[in-house]
């Protein structure tokens, strides 16, 4: 999966930025940028 593809933080495996995704995902309805990891 190309990371510049938008999906749910929830879905991402990657615990060290689990947390970060939690938090600006409330700010964006809960969807961040993969591009972002």
């Amino acid at each position: 999966m190309k990371k510049t593809f938008w999906i749910p933080y929830q879905y991402q495996h990657d615990i060290s930025w689990g947390q970060a995704r939690s938090y600006v995902g409330s700010l964006q309805h809960d969807w961040v940028p993969a591009s972002c990891a």
